[in-house]
């Protein structure tokens, strides 16, 4: 017979356990290799992207033009968000609230909810979350994605990201990792 948590046990579940475990693996995450963190972290931005796909309210009956006029028009803390197409070259920004400093604050909800400190990867998993929003309107295959900027990164007030919707069709010499 399968027994249940009560709802005290739930409850603490939730709202504290689960944030623990969460903050627990993200350290751990800082803690690998390069490559390996990249990896984890590309996970965790898929599944997060999911669901802010969902609580950015973008729809899959958007056109491109809806989704840009959509995100520009999102209030902090969701947005607001600016995406410019240059052939197959998307370059998205998020301008991210500011403190009362004129500090630019760090949106990401593990971060929000307490569970780490802000490290530079996160802002890469912004830059695959923006990816998934033309995903969601049918601008698919993502090829690659780009973080070039954020506070944490470059001192940017905002993060800027560039998406590249289809594979390059030449590469310079030299220029290969």
């Amino acid at each position: 017979m399968a027994h249940e948590y009560s709802e005290e046990i739930k409850g603490l579940i939730y709202t504290e356990w689960l944030p623990r475990v969460m903050a627990g693996l993200l350290k751990g995450v800082t803690e690998l290799p390069p490559e390996h963190r990249e990896h984890v972290m590309m996970r965790m931005s898929r599944a997060c992207g999911a669901m802010a796909v969902w609580a950015l309210g973008i729809r899959p009956d958007m056109t491109f033009d809806e989704l840009v006029k959509h995100l520009s028009d999102l209030e902090p803390p969701m947005g607001p968000r600016t995406i410019e197409k240059v052939g197959d070259v998307v370059h998205s920004s998020y301008h991210c609230s500011v403190d009362e400093k004129g500090k630019p604050i760090c949106e990401c909800p593990v971060v929000k909810l307490g569970m780490v400190e802000p490290f530079p990867e996160l802002c890469s998993c912004g830059a695959n979350m923006a990816a998934q929003y033309l995903e969601a309107v049918g601008m698919g295959p993502i090829a690659k994605t780009e973080l070039m900027g954020s506070a944490m990164t470059t001192g940017e007030p905002f993060c800027k990201y560039v998406i590249y919707l289809k594979p390059s069709v030449f590469t310079a010499p030299g220029s290969e990792g």
